[in-house]
């Protein structure tokens, strides 16, 4: 049985779960009755070239007319996964961007990537936490000093390791260039949307703002009703 196989399967088990389908009596469900469903198939049964993705399709819209617009040549992922958000990056960049160098893929451990993924030659791969020197300075080892840089952080949601790689990398973005921290709407236990404003990468982005002049919040990125990463569009200007 195939991936699309099993992503039908799935998406039908998960409409007898949730009682739904798409029709005109239930267009105008409550969001709260349609996110858990959206969001548990964005999580498991998402794919990219047949590469799971757990990414909200609306983000990834939005960081391909980020990389068209703002020509980043080079892409530090915090948070890789099966590497179906990695290798989506990576072909941005070769549509849109000029002598674009690829994605640099940084993840505790990449045991859970694909093949596909992992013999891609267009990403580099960092083992290790996000936050840890040696993680930074391997990362640090691979840029170039006119490079235009893009970071993005999918790892760990926890206030303090959110907040940590926020300050760690956020001065390697190159000016005009964004720092994305994703998943601001995780709440503790995973839940989605969080009930309130005191946990996770959502903290993070608000500790890190306070008082500074070099990013800005660019909340016209969250135009499309519904983003994972409120407040996480980092602009460096």
């Amino acid at each position: 049985m195939g991936d699309y196989d099993k992503e039908h399967i799935g998406t039908f088990k998960l409409r007898q779960q949730y009682g739904f389908r798409m029709s005109t009596e239930n267009t105008w469900m409550p969001l709260y009755h349609f996110l858990p469903m959206a969001l548990e198939i964005q999580a498991s049964l998402t794919f990219y070239k047949g590469i799971k993705t757990s990414k909200w399709p609306c983000d990834a819209w939005i960081y391909q007319e980020l990389i068209f617009e703002r020509k980043p040549n080079i892409i530090i992922e915090i948070g890789n996964f099966h590497g179906g958000s990695t290798v989506m990056l990576a072909d941005y960049l070769d549509l849109f961007s000029e002598n674009s160098r690829g994605v640099i893929g940084v993840d505790i451990d990449h045991k859970q990537l694909e093949s596909r993924s992992l013999k891609d030659s267009r990403i580099q791969w960092v083992d290790g936490d996000g936050k840890s020197d040696e993680v930074f300075h391997a990362v640090c080892a691979l840029l170039k000093p006119d490079d235009r840089v893009m970071v993005i952080d999918d790892s760990n949601h926890e206030p303090d390791h959110s907040y940590q790689v926020l300050k760690k990398f956020s001065p390697l973005v190159s000016v005009g260039q964004y720092f994305i921290m994703e998943d601001t709407v995780v709440g503790p236990g995973n839940i989605i949307p969080k009930l309130h404003r005191e946990y996770g990468a959502d903290w993070a982005v608000r500790e890190f703002m306070k008082g500074n002049t070099e990013f800005r919040i660019d909340h016209m990125r969250e135009k499309w009703f519904y983003t994972n990463n409120v407040d996480g569009f980092l602009e460096r200007i």
